[in-house]
């Protein structure tokens, strides 16, 4: 991932896991990130990354950038789930 984000450079980039059941970060891009969770329909939490995240990496390479982890329920994802969450990435995306 490191490779790629080098060469890519996003501008957003949003890390998806399981199982915590929310939308978190603290960059100065809140408002984004607060956003994102409405639109996918989980709430946002302002958490601190741990330390060697790759959320921290990404800030300290790219500040002007908005880099957030999205944690899914525990379980399968379903399709309206994986819907929700692909609408919600193309609505901040697109300018």
């Amino acid at each position: 991932m490191r490779t790629f984000i080098m060469r890519v450079k996003p501008a957003l980039t949003i890390w998806c896991h399981q199982p915590l059941a929310v939308v978190y970060g603290s960059d100065p891009h809140v408002a984004l990130l607060k956003r994102y969770a409405r639109l996918s329909g989980l709430p946002y939490r302002r958490l601190t990354a741990p330390r060697g995240a790759a959320t921290r990496w990404e800030r300290a390479c790219f500040p002007h950038g908005t880099h957030f982890v999205v944690e899914f329920p525990p379980g399968p994802i379903s399709p309206a789930t994986a819907l929700r969450h692909a609408r919600a990435v193309l609505t901040l995306s697109v300018p």
